[in-house]
C-alpha cells in the first residue's frame, strides 16, 4: 500500500481472499497469490470498482504490454498464472457480491489458455546425448538409476532404451 500499488480496500479483500482460499497452502504459495494478485492491479483499477470491460483490457495488457527494449513483458507461463489469478479472485469477488459482473460473463469471456513447454527443441537433449550419457553408467546402480533422473528430468519423455 505504502508504493501506492494497491489501495486498502484492495489490501483487505486480497488479505480476505487469501485467508479463504489459501487454507492448506504453505507460506510460499500464499505469498505468490498475494503478490501476483497486488502486481496484477496495476493492469485494472481498483478492484472493488472493477467492470466487465476493465477486467478484459487488463487481462489484455498482461498478454501485450512490453518491456522498455520491447520484448514481452511477462513469458507465457507468467501471463497464464496472472490470468488464473485474477479470474479466480475476480470470481470471488462476484460470489461475495462486492463486484457487479455476472459470473457467466467472466467464465465464458476469460479465457486461461493451457501452459506450454518452456524448453525449445534445440535444449532438449537429443537420442544420441542420452544413449551417451547412458553408457558412462558404469555400474547397475547408475544405470538402473539413469532412466529414472531421465524421466524428472525431461518432464516424463518416454526413453527407449
Amino acid at each position: 500500500m505504502s508504493s501506492g500499488k494497491i489501495t486498502e480496500r484492495d489490501a483487505d479483500l486480497i488479505t480476505n481472499f487469501v485467508l479463504e482460499n489459501g487454507s492448506g497452502c504453505s507460506p510460499g504459495r500464499k505469498y505468490k497469490m498475494t503478490h501476483t494478485l497486488v502486481s496484477a492491479r496495476q493492469f485494472v483499477p481498483a478492484y472493488e470498482n472493477l467492470t466487465l470491460s476493465d477486467l478484459l483490457e487488463g487481462i489484455d495488457s498482461i498478454k501485450t504490454d512490453k518491456k522498455p527494449d520491447g520484448s514481452d513483458l511477462f513469458t507465457r507461463n507468467t501471463q497464464i498464472d496472472y490470468i488464473r489469478a485474477v479470474k479466480r479472485f475476480v470470481l470471488w469477488l462476484v460470489d461475495e457480491g462486492i463486484i457487479d459482473i455476472p459470473e457467466k460473463k467472466i467464465r465464458s469471456t476469460v479465457k486461461t489458455p493451457a501452459y506450454r513447454s518452456t524448453k525449445t527443441n534445440e535444449e532438449m537433449l537429443t537420442e544420441e546425448e542420452i544413449r551417451n550419457m547412458l553408457e558412462e553408467c558404469t555400474n547397475a546402480r547408475d544405470r538402473l538409476l539413469f532412466p529414472c533422473s531421465m524421466k524428472v528430468l525431461s518432464g516424463w519423455v518416454k526413453l527407449q532404451i
